[in-house]
């Protein structure tokens, strides 16, 4: 895969949201975990390498209502960009979001 069609990201975007289309997921409210995983298989299967990484987000940042006060979020890495196909979720962010990784995101 090249270099130059990663570091664009819409490539990447267009992927993630064609993922969710096909897996008819229409809203990604806390289904991170099962998003990510497949999207991540898929990628490989793709020659993209990527990892799946864990964060804790305050649910202040949350697009519903819960009863806790931190969430546990899964989203892809692919070098030091975030692809994030459940991005939706929290207030603020676009469906799929790809590029830096949020300060809101609390990795373990």
């Amino acid at each position: 895969m090249g270099k130059q069609k990663l570091n664009n990201g819409s490539y990447l975007l267009d992927i993630a949201e064609k993922y969710l289309v096909e897996n008819n997921i229409v809203k990604p409210h806390l289904q991170c975990e099962r998003v990510s995983l497949g999207l991540s298989l898929m990628l490989k299967e793709m020659g993209i390498e990527n990892r799946i990484r864990v964060a804790e987000i305050d649910i202040s940042k949350y697009d519903g209502k819960l009863d806790c006060d931190v969430l546990e979020h899964h989203f892809i890495m692919i070098g030091r960009k975030v692809l994030d196909a459940t991005a939706s979720q929290f207030k603020g962010m676009p469906k799929v979001y790809y590029g830096s990784l949020p300060m809101w995101y609390n990795c373990h």
